[in-house]
């Protein structure tokens, strides 16, 4: 490429009506999309668990991906602290319940 094809580049870049706009569609959107999908599973476990370590493994888990979720940034700290309050329900929920339960 010579200098004068670069430099058109450059100005039809500058010049463009998208310039300096965010991308609809990033590649952050993908890891969110997964990083999502794994604290919803993992939330999803903790209401599933029938025994004492599956109901640990599973409110460990969920921590651990919000937690990693929020040091990479992916989710906010709002949403962070709003999964931990729905990680709490659920655990205090599932606690609840297998005490009152007859088994």
């Amino acid at each position: 490429m010579t200098n004068d094809q670069f430099h058109a580049v450059v100005r039809n870049r500058l010049s463009a009506p998208d310039f300096a706009q965010p991308q609809t569609e990033t590649g952050m959107n993908i890891f969110r999309d997964k990083a999502l999908d794994q604290i919803n599973k993992a939330l999803k476990k903790i209401s599933e668990a029938r025994t004492r370590d599956g109901l640990l493994i599973a409110h460990t888990e969920a921590h651990a991906f919000v937690n990693a979720s929020y040091d990479f940034e992916v989710i906010d700290l709002k949403e962070k602290q709003s999964f931990e309050m729905k990680i709490r329900r659920a655990y205090r929920t599932q606690v609840i319940s297998d005490s009152h339960d007859p088994a």
